[in-house]
Protein backbone atom coordinates (compact mmCIF):
# COMPACT_ATOMS: atom_id res chain seq x y z
CA UNK A 1 0.00 0.00 0.00
CA UNK A 2 2.54 2.28 0.88
CA UNK A 3 4.75 1.86 -2.20
CA UNK A 4 2.03 2.33 -4.26
CA UNK A 5 1.46 5.99 -3.21
CA UNK A 6 5.18 6.62 -3.45
CA UNK A 7 4.87 5.62 -6.72
CA UNK A 8 2.41 7.98 -7.52
CA UNK A 9 3.72 10.75 -6.19
CA UNK A 10 6.80 10.26 -8.09
CA UNK A 11 5.01 9.62 -11.35
CA UNK A 12 3.24 12.52 -11.11
CA UNK A 13 6.30 14.36 -10.00
CA UNK A 14 8.47 12.99 -13.10
CA UNK A 15 5.79 13.50 -15.61
CA UNK A 16 6.87 17.24 -16.04
CA UNK A 17 10.24 16.79 -15.52
CA UNK A 18 10.32 14.72 -18.56
CA UNK A 19 8.66 16.77 -21.00
CA UNK A 20 11.40 19.51 -19.37
CA UNK A 21 14.17 16.99 -20.45
CA UNK A 22 12.58 16.02 -24.18
CA UNK A 23 12.48 19.75 -24.62
CA UNK A 24 16.14 20.74 -23.58
CA UNK A 25 17.36 17.32 -25.32
CA UNK A 26 15.15 18.42 -28.39
CA UNK A 27 17.11 22.23 -27.89
CA UNK A 28 20.59 19.90 -28.08
CA UNK A 29 19.94 18.43 -31.33
CA UNK A 30 18.71 21.33 -32.81
CA UNK A 31 21.91 22.74 -31.90
CA UNK A 32 23.51 19.88 -33.28
CA UNK A 33 21.53 20.23 -36.66
CA UNK A 34 22.47 23.96 -36.61
CA UNK A 35 26.46 22.98 -36.34
CA UNK A 36 26.19 21.84 -40.44
CA UNK A 37 24.98 24.55 -41.10
CA UNK A 38 28.04 26.96 -39.57
CA UNK A 39 30.62 24.27 -40.02
CA UNK A 40 29.96 22.93 -43.96
CA UNK A 41 32.16 20.33 -44.16
CA UNK A 42 31.53 17.10 -45.82
CA UNK A 43 32.38 15.08 -42.47
CA UNK A 44 30.95 17.34 -40.16
CA UNK A 45 27.55 17.44 -42.02
CA UNK A 46 27.57 13.54 -41.63
CA UNK A 47 28.25 13.68 -38.39
CA UNK A 48 25.78 16.00 -37.36
CA UNK A 49 22.63 14.90 -38.89
CA UNK A 50 23.54 11.14 -37.49
CA UNK A 51 24.19 12.59 -33.99
CA UNK A 52 21.28 15.16 -34.08
CA UNK A 53 18.81 12.80 -35.38
CA UNK A 54 19.98 10.34 -32.57
CA UNK A 55 19.55 13.46 -29.52
CA UNK A 56 16.03 13.66 -31.57
CA UNK A 57 14.75 9.97 -31.20
CA UNK A 58 15.77 10.24 -27.67
CA UNK A 59 13.83 13.58 -27.12
CA UNK A 60 10.80 11.63 -28.64
CA UNK A 61 11.30 8.64 -26.53
CA UNK A 62 11.33 10.83 -23.17
CA UNK A 63 8.33 12.59 -24.32
CA UNK A 64 5.94 9.71 -25.28
CA UNK A 65 7.32 8.17 -22.66
CA UNK A 66 6.19 11.21 -20.17
CA UNK A 67 2.69 10.51 -21.98
CA UNK A 68 2.41 6.91 -21.70
CA UNK A 69 3.07 8.08 -17.84
CA UNK A 70 0.79 10.57 -17.61
CA UNK A 71 -1.92 8.58 -19.27
CA UNK A 72 -1.52 5.30 -16.66
CA UNK A 73 -1.66 7.17 -13.50
CA UNK A 74 -4.34 7.01 -12.05
CA UNK A 75 -6.72 9.77 -11.61
CA UNK A 76 -6.69 11.80 -8.42
CA UNK A 77 -9.56 11.41 -6.14
CA UNK A 78 -10.87 14.71 -7.31
CA UNK A 79 -15.17 14.81 -8.09
CA UNK A 80 -16.12 16.49 -10.63
CA UNK A 81 -18.16 19.66 -10.32
CA UNK A 82 -21.46 20.53 -11.75
CA UNK A 83 -22.71 23.80 -12.19
CA UNK A 84 -25.60 25.49 -10.08
CA UNK A 85 -28.32 27.61 -11.56
CA UNK A 86 -26.71 30.50 -10.19
CA UNK A 87 -22.75 30.35 -11.68
CA UNK A 88 -20.96 28.88 -8.26
CA UNK A 89 -19.60 25.53 -8.89
CA UNK A 90 -21.18 22.47 -6.56
CA UNK A 91 -19.42 19.52 -5.75
CA UNK A 92 -21.32 16.26 -7.44
CA UNK A 93 -22.35 15.36 -3.99
CA UNK A 94 -23.53 18.65 -2.65
CA UNK A 95 -25.59 18.84 -6.45
CA UNK A 96 -29.39 18.63 -5.32
CA UNK A 97 -30.52 15.36 -6.64
CA UNK A 98 -33.71 15.00 -8.58
CA UNK A 99 -36.81 13.31 -7.04
CA UNK A 100 -37.14 9.50 -7.44
CA UNK A 101 -41.01 9.59 -8.37
CA UNK A 102 -40.57 12.16 -11.21
CA UNK A 103 -40.31 10.24 -14.31
CA UNK A 104 -37.22 11.22 -16.78
CA UNK A 105 -38.27 14.57 -19.30
CA UNK A 106 -38.97 13.31 -22.70
CA UNK A 107 -36.91 14.27 -25.42
CA UNK A 108 -37.92 16.66 -28.12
Amino acid sequence: MRLSVIARRRVKRTVPQLVRLACVVALVALAVFAASIFYPKPLVVIFSMSIGHAIGMLAGALYVLAIVLDTVRPASGVEPASISSDGDRVALSEAPAEPADTPPASKR
